[in-house]
């Protein structure tokens, strides 16, 4: 057993399913990200800062006999985003291995590095590098530097290729690299329990029958994979593709629509950021107001109170597709994100909402994983998904690099209100592209057969609300919910909600005015 187990990444999708499936192979966990970790267990160490930091890296592997190293941008970004972590940081690794006795590390590399193989190839970790992105050329700097610290310092390391590390498929391409949890934790286990490691190149990726990859490196390892992808069809909804992906090339090569995205080559973008995404990338909560009131001195009123953000809401209320742009101008005057509430998952008001240039869009009564992929989908252009072009105002709102960067730009919420969504809520939380959830804390209770409320909920719902809130934080996306005080979303922040709504402008403006006239009754009272 090891003595302590420092995991990299540690607030990520993959290291939260991970975690729970390595009990018994350290006694102690050094847990670390550039955001806030949560630990399973008390005895966890945590340690918040930047692999790009050597000194903080210096720290962080001292006194520790392992190193799985899940850190770093795990998207396709411009090479400028991607450096510090993927480059530097996997440097500042092997670097401290090599000062500090030299843990075994395990390296999470990426299907990407050979993405831009065909689908019709079966390869073997032997064959060229071929990758897909900026991000699949940073794991072939991994992986070099890990085989360098072998070779020059005596560094053992465990290369795993990593495939699609989910609960289950969710997509076709995902039949062929899907990589089970308990698969990739067995290896783990396994590579650090060897007695002479080495330094492979292992593809992470179960028994699955359409697998692009074979291994040829593990043959002094005690792991080999008897799960499949196939096993699990009897217990998922059935998967197809959709025209989009088949022309964006989802099955024509091993990184999927990875191929066909243009490189991102640092090309100057004034677009205009999204206050939400920066103040989510420091661990910060974001303050919405909601607004029901169709009018666009009302919404310029609450923009000047000093909101993070402003949901106009098209779902309930009285707002309606006339008064809406007034209400974005409005809001506009200010540095407030607008956001809207779609009424329902339809893409023509979807794409409408975001041409008028709405920064976020609340999707109601998501309800599995096919919704979530549907939302991503018409709120995003091709070749991530299916958005129609055509917007005409987010170019003035977002700047006229708007359709370069509006996909990683804009704020995608799910809300999860039903015992449906509930069901589903692993599904949804891995389907790709999706960045928070947003909890309406009376329809799940009505689904749940509860009252109505937004803060005294039922025990069913409070327990449901902090199930949803965990798996959204293990998953690695946001959680937000619907307030109706400040004390209720306070208690909220605090256990982990980024995203916080307390009461509406319809609601504060009729309290506001019963205190007023209740107050003078008094004083004008015989």
């Amino acid at each position: 057993m090891l003595e302590r187990l420092l995991v990299t990444g540690a607030a990520g999708g993959v290291a939260n399913l991970i975690r729970p499936r390595l009990s018994g192979l350290s006694k102690r966990f050094r847990l670390t990200d550039i955001r806030h970790v949560v630990s399973a267990s008390d005895s966890d160490e945590i340690m918040v800062g930047d692999l790009a930091d050597s000194a903080f890296v210096d720290r962080l592997v001292q006194d520790c006999d392992g190193v799985l190293h899940l850190g770093g941008v795990s998207t396709e970004q411009s090479f400028e985003e991607i450096m510090p972590a993927n480059i530097v940081g996997v440097y500042n690794i092997y670097r401290a291995a090599a000062k500090c006795n030299r843990p075994r590390v395990i390296f999470a590399s990426s299907n990407h590095v050979v993405g831009a193989y065909g689908t019709q190839e079966t390869i073997t970790p032997n064959e060229p590098f071929l990758p897909d992105s900026f991000y699949g050329a940073s794991k072939v700097f991994g992986e070099a530097i890990a085989k360098l610290f072998f070779v020059k310092e005596g560094v053992e390391s465990a290369i795993v290729r990593i495939g699609s590390c989910f609960d289950q498929p969710s997509d076709l391409r995902m039949m062929s690299t899907w990589f089970s949890p308990d698969d990739f934790a067995a290896l783990i286990k396994s590579c650090f329990e060897v007695e002479t490691l080495n330094c492979p190149t292992i593809f992470g990726v179960s028994n699955n029958a359409r697998t692009f990859w074979r291994n040829t490196e593990i043959s002094h390892l005690d792991w080999h994979s008897e799960v499949r992808a196939e096993d699990l069809l009897g217990s998922m909804n059935e998967l197809s593709m959709s025209p989009e992906e088949l022309a964006a090339g989802l099955m024509d090569n091993h990184g999927g629509t990875w191929v066909k995205s243009p490189l991102d080559t640092g090309r100057y973008c004034s677009m205009r950021t999204n206050k939400i995404r920066e103040k989510w990338d420091a661990d910060a909560p974001v303050l919405n107001g909601w607004l029901t009131i169709s009018n666009g001195f009302s919404a310029e009123v609450m923009a000047h109170q000093g909101y993070d953000t402003l949901t106009v809401d098209l779902q309930h209320g009285v707002n309606d597709e006339m008064n809406l742009i007034a209400m974005l101008q409005a809001i506009s005057t200010t540095e407030t994100v607008p956001i809207i509430r779609v009424p329902w998952l339809e893409p023509g008001t979807i794409m409408k909402a975001l041409d008028m240039g709405a920064y976020g869009v609340i999707c109601p009564m998501i309800n599995t994983a096919e919704d979530a992929k549907k939302f991503v989908e018409y709120t995003s252009y091709a070749p991530m998904g299916r958005r129609s072009f055509g917007p005409v105002r987010a170019l003035i709102y977002g700047g006229n690099d708007y359709p370069d960067h509006a996909n990683d730009t804009i704020v995608r919420f799910a809300m999860i209100e039903t015992a449906e969504a509930l069901d589903n809520l692993v599904a949804i939380l891995g389907v790709e592209g999706l960045d928070a959830i947003y909890i309406g804390p009376s329809d799940l209770s009505l689904s749940l057969g509860c009252k109505p409320t937004f803060d005294a909920v039922e025990p069913p719902v409070a327990e449901a609300i902090d199930h949803i809130l965990e798996r959204a934080t293990a998953y690695g996306l946001k959680a937000g919910i619907h307030n109706g005080t400040t004390a209720a979303a306070r208690a909220r922040i605090e256990k982990g909600f980024r995203f916080v709504t307390v009461s509406s402008d319809a609601r504060i403006m009729a309290t506001g005015s019963q205190s007023i006239v209740a107050e003078m009754r008094d004083l004008l009272a015989p």
